[in-house]
Formats: C-alpha cells, sequence, structure tokens
C-alpha cells in the first residue's frame, strides 16, 4: 500500500503555495453523483464523503452540538484537539462544507510506478466550502507548507501536490466533461453498485487497469494476465438512522476461465447454526470457508511457483491428508473470541515491551551524558549520577516507566585507574532478570534480548475455534492419528462433566472438545483455553436467547443472504467493545492520545453492532454490511476536516522527534567508537557502521535519506563532534537542525 498512499501524504502533509480566486467560480458537488460527475476521468482512485442527508437539515456546526449532547466525552477529545492545532472546531465545523472528495491521478503520460518501483501519481483533495472568511483562514494556515498547493474558490477548497492537478479538478467541477462518471468502467460499477452515485455517504472506487499496466513489467507474464480479470473495486457506505448499511462489490472477468477464477467463483460448501455456542458477552463472532480458501491459494501458488515439479510434488505429498480432512469435516470455520478480554490483554502485554524501549532509551542518554561529562573535565566521569543533572548534562534523572521512579543513580559506579563507569535498572522491572538493562564503558550496552525490536509476548487471546463435521468417525479417526503421531502430549478431562482434551504441541497448551447438534469441533488454545471451552458448553445448556444466535443483530446477518449458497465469510462485531479495546491501545502511545480520545467519545452504553456478509456472485464477490449506533458519515466527515491541519502538525511533530533520537543514537555511537579508539572521535561517520557501532546509518523520516553523514565534523584534536540534519526539513525549526555537538548536546535551534 505505501506506493498508493504516498501520493496522498505528499498532498495532505507537504507543503506550498496558496491564491485566492475572487471571481465566482461553482461551488464544490454535494451528491456522491455529482462529485462522480465532477472528478476527472483520469483519475484511478476516488474517495467520496457527502453527509448532508445526516445533517438532516442543520449546520455542520449545529451537527456538532449536538453530538456534544450525545457523547459527553467528545468535548474532551475536542479540547486536546484545539489545544494542538490552535483551531477552534466550531470555527473549522463553519468554515467546510458537508462534502469532498480525494482523487489519485497519473502525472500525465508517465507510468504510475517508475522503474525503481516508485510511485508517479497527483492527489488532489476538494471540499466543500461552509463559511467563506473561515475557510480563508484555514487555506491561509495550509498556505506555508512547501510542495501543498491550495486554491481556494467561493465553493471549493482545493488542495494538491501540484498546480496541474488542481487545474484538472477545476476544470471537471465547472465544465463537467471527461469526468469519472462518464467513464465506461466507472458506469459498469455503478451498475453493480447503486451506491456510488446516491445522494449521501461515502464511496470508495478504484479503476485496476492502469495500476495493473504499470506493475505488469515487475510481474511474471502469467501473473499480470491473470490481474486483468480483476478490473476494478467499489464500496460505498450509506447513513441509516443512527447507523449505515454498507456494500463492496470485487468483480471477476469470466473469460477466458482460469485456474484462479474457477476457484474464486465456486460456490462455498455448506453453513452450519454454530453461533448457537457463542457467548453474548464475547464480542466477535465470524466464518469463513477454509477449503475454498485452499482452493484459491493453490491456483495462486500455481501461477507465481518458478519450479512447477517441485509445485506439483508438494502439492501431491499434502493430497492425502487433504483429502482426510474434506472427508472429515464441512471445511468451514466459525471463530468466536472474547474481544473486550483479548484486547485487554493484548494492552497488558504490549505496555511492557514500550516501558523497555523507554527505559533502554533512557540508559543511552545517559550514557551520552556521562560521556559528554567526561570529555569537558579531562576524562573523568562524574562521582553521582546527580553530577549530570546539577552540570546541565541532564534536565532530571530519568524514571524507568515500569518502575516509576530513578532506577538507576544508585546502580552508578565509576572507577578512575582505569576511568570506567556502569550503571544498570536496578531491579527485576522488565521480567528479563535482576538490573537489565545494564550500561558499561568497558562492554557496552546489555539491552536484554533483541535491542532493537522488543518482542511483544505471545498474546493468550481468549475465544474459540468451530469446525463443523461431516462424518464424525473419520474426525475421531483423525484425532486419533494425531495423538498416535507422538506431536502433541495429551491428556483428558472433565469440564461440567464434558470430556475435553488438553496438549501441548511445540510449547503451546491446546484444548478441543466434540459439540453435539451440529457435531462440531470446539478448538481453543493459550493459558485460558479450558475456561474459554467452558463458556461455550454453559452457553449451550442455556435457552438460545441467551446464545449470539438468538440477538437481533445476527438475525439481520442471516436476512442478508440473498443467493441461496453458503455465505463466503460472516462478521458480528460488538462496536462498543472494539471502539474500547482500541481506545485503551492507542491511549498508549502520547502521539495517538486524541484518536483514543475521540473512539471513546463514539461509544455509548447501548449495544452496538456491526454485521457483515461475503457472498460469491455469478461474476465477482460481494460483501453488505450493517451497523447501529454513532452516525460514522458525520463523525468520519468532520473528523476528515479535522485531521487536516492536526495531521500535518502532528506528522512533523513526529518526524522530529525520531530525528532526534536518530542524533541522540549517533552521538551514543561515536562516544563508544570514542572509548575504543583512545579519546579520538572517527574522521567520517561511516567508521561507525563499519566497526558496528551502528548496524545502519539512521535517515531522516522528514527527508527520506541520510541527512547527517555530510554534516559531521570534528575538530583538529579529534576530541569534539559537530553533526546536524542538514537542510530545512522539519518547519518548526530553523535549517540545518536539530543539531548535536560533543560540547552543548542536541539543540533544535541556534
Amino acid at each position: 500500500m505505501k506506493w498508493l498512499l504516498t501520493p496522498l501524504l505528499t498532498a495532505l502533509l507537504g507543503g506550498g503555495t496558496f491564491w485566492f480566486t475572487p471571481k465566482p467560480a461553482p461551488s464544490t458537488p454535494h451528491s456522491l453523483q455529482e462529485q462522480a460527475d465532477s472528478v476527472p476521468g483520469s483519475a484511478f482512485v476516488w474517495l467520496g464523503l457527502d453527509f448532508t442527508g445526516q445533517l438532516r437539515g442543520r449546520t455542520p456546526l449545529e451537527w456538532l452540538n449536538q453530538q456534544r449532547a450525545a457523547h459527553p466525552g467528545l468535548q474532551s477529545m475536542l479540547d486536546k484537539w484545539e489545544a494542538s492545532t490552535g483551531v477552534k472546531a466550531d470555527e473549522l465545523a463553519q468554515a467546510v462544507g458537508s462534502g469532498g472528495y480525494l482523487a489519485l491521478l497519473p502525472k500525465g503520460a508517465v507510468p504510475l510506478v517508475d522503474a525503481q518501483g516508485e510511485p508517479q501519481m497527483d492527489a488532489v483533495l476538494v471540499l466543500a466550502v461552509g463559511d467563506f472568511a473561515r475557510a480563508r483562514a484555514l487555506s491561509e494556515r495550509l498556505s506555508g507548507i512547501p510542495d501543498l498547493q491550495v486554491v481556494l474558490t467561493p465553493g471549493a477548497l482545493y488542495l494538491g501536490n501540484s498546480p496541474e492537478v488542481i487545474s484538472e479538478a477545476r476544470l471537471a467541477v465547472e465544465q463537467h466533461s471527461h469526468t469519472l462518471g462518464q467513464t465506461t468502467t466507472f458506469k459498469e460499477a455503478a451498475v453493480q453498485l447503486p451506491g456510488l452515485a446516491q445522494a449521501g455517504g461515502s464511496v470508495s472506487y478504484i479503476n485496476a487497469q492502469p495500476v495493473w499496466k504499470a506493475l505488469a513489467p515487475m510481474m511474471p507474464t502469467a501473473v499480470a494476465a491473470e490481474l486483468e480479470h480483476f478490473p476494478y473495486y467499489a464500496a460505498a457506505v450509506q447513513p441509516q438512522g443512527d447507523g449505515f448499511v454498507a456494500e463492496t462489490f470485487f468483480p471477476i472477468r469470466r473469460t477466458p476461465e482460469t485456474a484462479l477464477t474457477r476457484a474464486l467463483l465456486q460456490a462455498p460448501r455448506g453453513a452450519a447454526p454454530m453461533a448457537r455456542w457463542v457467548p453474548t458477552s464475547w464480542g466477535y463472532y465470524g466464518t469463513s470457508q477454509l477449503f475454498y480458501t485452499v482452493d484459491a491459494l493453490k491456483a495462486l501458488l500455481g501461477l507465481v511457483s518458478t519450479d512447477d515439479e517441485f509445485l506439483a510434488s508438494m502439492l501431491e505429498r499434502a493430497r492425502p491428508i487433504q483429502n482426510q480432512l474434506q472427508a472429515a469435516f464441512t471445511g468451514e470455520a466459525g471463530f468466536a473470541l472474547n474481544l473486550s478480554r483479548s484486547l485487554d490483554d493484548l494492552s497488558k502485554n504490549i505496555a511492557p515491551v514500550n516501558d523497555l524501549s523507554a527505559c533502554r532509551s533512557n540508559c543511552r542518554n545517559a550514557a551520552v551524558a556521562l560521556e559528554m561529562y567526561a570529555t569537558d573535565y579531562g576524562g573523568h566521569y562524574p562521582a553521582s549520577m546527580e553530577k549530570l543533572v546539577a552540570g546541565s548534562y541532564l534536565s532530571s534523572l530519568p524514571t524507568c516507566p515500569a518502575a516509576s521512579r530513578d532506577t538507576y543513580s544508585a546502580s552508578y559506579q565509576v572507577s578512575t585507574q582505569p576511568e570506567l563507569f556502569s550503571f544498570a535498572c536496578s531491579g527485576n522491572n522488565h521480567a528479563l532478570g535482576d538490573n537489565i538493562p545494564r550500561y558499561s564503558s568497558e562492554t557496552g550496552f546489555n539491552a536484554g534480548g533483541t535491542e532493537t525490536a522488543a518482542e511483544t509476548p505471545a498474546t493468550p487471546w481468549e475465544g474459540v475455534m468451530l469446525l463443523p463435521v461431516r462424518d464424525l468417525a473419520r474426525a475421531h479417526q483423525l484425532e486419533k492419528q494425531l495423538l498416535d503421531s507422538g506431536f502433541v502430549e495429551a491428556q483428558t478431562t472433565t469440564v461440567d462433566g464434558h470430556p475435553v482434551t488438553n496438549a501441548t504441541a511445540m510449547g503451546s497448551p491446546y484444548s478441543w472438545t466434540w459439540l453435539e447438534r451440529p457435531n462440531v469441533l470446539a478448538i481453543s488454545s493459550g493459558p485460558t483455553a479450558q475456561q474459554n471451552l467452558a463458556a461455550v458448553l454453559a452457553t449451550a445448556s442455556q435457552p438460545i436467547g441467551q446464545s449470539l444466535a438468538g440477538q437481533p443483530g445476527f438475525a439481520a446477518l442471516q436476512k442478508q443472504r440473498t443467493t441461496g449458497q453458503a455465505p463466503l465469510a460472516t462478521y458480528y462485531v460488538d462496536q462498543n467493545a472494539l471502539l474500547n479495546g482500541l481506545a485503551q491501545l492507542l491511549a498508549m502511545d502520547e502521539d495517538l492520545g486524541m484518536l483514543s480520545s475521540a473512539l471513546r467519545a463514539f461509544t455509548s452504553g447501548a449495544q452496538q453492532t456491526t454485521t457483515a456478509l461475503v457472498e460469491v456472485e455469478d461474476d465477482g464477490i460481494r460483501m453488505r454490511g450493517t451497523g447501529q449506533g454513532m452516525a460514522l458519515a458525520g463523525a468520519g466527515g468532520l473528523a476528515a476536516a479535522m485531521l487536516i491541519p492536526n495531521f500535518v502538525e502532528s506528522r512533523s511533530a513526529g518526524q522530529l522527534t525520531a530525528c532526534k533520537s536518530n542524533e541522540k543514537n549517533i552521538a551514543t555511537a561515536l562516544e563508544m567508537y570514542c572509548v575504543d579508539n583512545a579519546g579520538l572521535y572517527p574522521p567520517e561517520l561511516k567508521k561507525l557502521t563499519e566497526g558496528s557501532y551502528l548496524r545502519t546509518m539512521p535517515t531522516c523520516p522528514a527527508a527520506g535519506i541520510d541527512t547527517y553523514s555530510g554534516s559531521y565534523e570534528r575538530n583538529s584534536k579529534a576530541d569534539a563532534f559537530s553533526f546536524c540534519c542538514y537542510g530545512h526539513n522539519h518547519p518548526a525549526i530553523p535549517s540545518d537542525h536539530p543539531r548535536y555537538d560533543s560540547v552543548h548536546g542536541l539543540s533544535e535551534f541556534p
């Protein structure tokens, strides 16, 4: 997706010129049909939004005030957003209208992807204007951003990465000729998906043909030819009451028939009523067709394999077990998940990893400060870490986030002959053993495991996989073969009077049991496996109304079936559990805290569910979905407008933070080199990678290149150095900053 998102990020997050067009101009199109007839015909991606219908005669500001009243947590999120951007939410709600679109276009006659695989395309964002004076203030705020072109007309605000793409967009709006809505492929998509041309909601449309054409030279001939069977992708979401309905369509050309199209258009096998076993409180249930997926993957492997004999041999060896599985099971699989508990477990597992990363960073920063102190004091390290604060080498002694206190200074030790120091994070704060991480001027950094990427512990997802049985005798025969193979160590216990097999395979615990009416194999894994199966068995003993199958949302999902055959997949999600869980995860990242607040703001105490059904049709794959609760289209429209200034600033701030971290890491490596080389710094930074002090030279995320090596300098005695992020890569600070030198440390300003 990087090649697709790059032009969007360039357009939204770059910077540019601004000019105001005083002459009258048509307003930006509001309805999705008007948008389709006003988007340049060369666009291969169109993302449109119109929530006029959801406003129900209200202005965006009136809608926002109503949302404030309905969701008390929303104002807290808005307060954080206003503090970070300096833009008032009420003013923004008055500046923008109720619709707009984003389009990606080819950059003239240049291929979409060049020989190096880099994207070559333009992007334009068009927003309806509400209050012109406030829209002008917003456009002026964006006008100083390099590489972003901004044009304001009385009816529309245009943002693009080139003057040409804005001119093309304005031409389509004003003359309605050669537009997307007039192209053959879009007209075909509109027949399959009428929501593309309806009055309100949001749409996504991708004309894949120019993409396949650009990628064809980089692919095997067989793969490139196969892609011609998939001409476009389309999706539409419309508001419905306080919820939404959604539909997507993925067309598949039947002719000429190939192994892949035949596998994708085959009818899935039977569906079993497995929701009867799922507790209503678990929050997630989905089904999929495993044998269908296997057939599609086999056809895909046949396209990409460069060794047909090896592939044929591999598939032949797998055929006996595949035949046994198909004889024993139906091929459908159900996945039930205790969503709230699982997301809570995930956040608890991620938190220690984040704490360890921060602690490692503290150790590096303290080591750099100690080396800077030694440079100023004749090679002598301080008697205590408190000297670093007194001498302004550190603003304060760092605290380990896992222990919530300074765990470093008490362990600090220094010797004078030779001059050495060491310190550690005292105690077992990261489940890595006592006094880890540790830093020594003699042996370097003991980070505790893999320093470059703290691995997230395995998450005990609390749920069950359900496999409907076709032939119970053959299924039990497969179980016996598994137990007799010695691959697993198993024992049988009883849960609520029901036999349950507990086994260990490759160090992981598994539990399974056989359910009846219908016959289903239920499997769970992890430390809560037995509890998960117990919850399923308890649900089976209750009336059907106490299970997921008895819930109105799930019953409505089943009514969406239109083909008369088994669905390819189904999904049922508790929105509140999902949004609260995601908010908890996002809250762990300071930069994503506002998004976390936004998610919490739009949850409520009432049950809110999202459902989806995927079916195979004669000429493609269609998904239909519904949701209750928050008004997604309206919330999405306001959020899109709010994120324009905020995303620009937060991304820039994040890039600056990463750049400063790069410089600290380089400085640490330089000090380590100095210790190993008689107090002398290297003549050039590449010596750090040659000597394994750095694995690779870091790149500034704003510039996308190494901006440090070219500016590196050391003095004539080779006992002092300086370097910077060369160029004006961070709009908030001057050129050639941030800067680092061995005397003053890190600085953002001269």
